[in-house]
């Protein structure tokens, strides 16, 4: 199992008393650094720094253009649900697919189910507000959700070592993180999001919500795409116990948006 938590609810992740924590990272201060994680050096291949900034030139106008329109335009709210079941009772599959085998305090295997939004292609999403109160969620050992490969929270300041894409948003990518520290670091929340999560294998609430600022960096590179969350759970040594959700959820989505 990884290293004891502090298993009572006033340990749950915060950087204050109501379990909020703002988008970015979470200061590193206490965080167990792995020796052998290195910065991978710049591929051959990569696109040149003329075509990275007509590409980040072309983002930029995009993500502009999208604000306005939300700005502008007459905004409307609508509401869904979306139901992340629990998966307690599911082996965490160690060493199968690109999964590593049991290391303790690693994080090493991973379970992942996308979960389709039902938003009309049509919605230029303007903001954004999910929130499961009132249903203590527990999960063991790690957690990321991610939009559209888009990484909105994560249990784990691992998170930092994702690349980060032309929006300022991290991009999950299993590769980055399996092998790396599974210790208790503080969360992560994308910039511009406010985010409640609960610590590993501590029951307490979750929601998060997308600033009108930081909508349009989400979403225009989005648009026209279906949209689906997806939740990534994460283990170190326990097939029986790890890379599960342990309690199930129904998460009340609202969003504004203009057509």
């Amino acid at each position: 199992m990884v290293k004891m938590f502090i298993a009572s609810l006033a340990a749950i992740v915060s950087c204050n008393s109501s379990n909020n924590f703002k988008g970015g990272s979470a200061a590193n201060k206490g965080r167990v650094s792995n020796a052998n994680s290195g910065v991978p050096s710049a591929d051959a291949n990569s696109p040149s720094d003329e075509n990275m900034g007509q590409s980040g030139a072309e983002d930029a106008k995009a993500i502009a253009s999208f604000a306005n329109l939300c700005s502008s335009g007459v905004k409307k709210t609508r509401s869904i649900v979306v139901n992340f079941p629990s998966n307690t009772g599911a082996i965490c599959p160690f060493g199968k697919g690109d999964n590593l085998g049991e290391a303790n305090a690693m994080i090493t295997a991973r379970i992942e189910k996308d979960f389709p939004l039902d938003i009309p292609k049509s919605h230029k999403v303007c903001s954004m507000k999910a929130d499961a109160s009132n249903q203590p969620m527990r999960y063991d050992d790690h957690l990321f959700l991610t939009l559209n490969g888009i990484v909105l929270l994560a249990s784990t300041t691992e998170a930092d070592k994702f690349s980060t894409g032309t929006n300022g948003f991290k991009q999950y990518d299993w590769t980055k993180i399996k092998g790396q520290d599974s210790s208790d670091p503080p969360s992560y929340c994308g910039p511009g999001l406010t985010c409640k999560l609960p610590r590993t294998q501590v029951e307490g609430d979750f929601s998060f919500s997308i600033s009108d600022a930081a909508s349009p960096k989400i979403f225009a590179p989005l648009l026209g795409s279906d949209l689906k969350f997806s939740l990534v759970l994460t283990g170190d040594n326990d097939p029986a116990s790890d890379c599960q959700l342990n309690t199930p959820l129904k998460v009340n989505v609202s969003y504004d948006y203009v057509e």
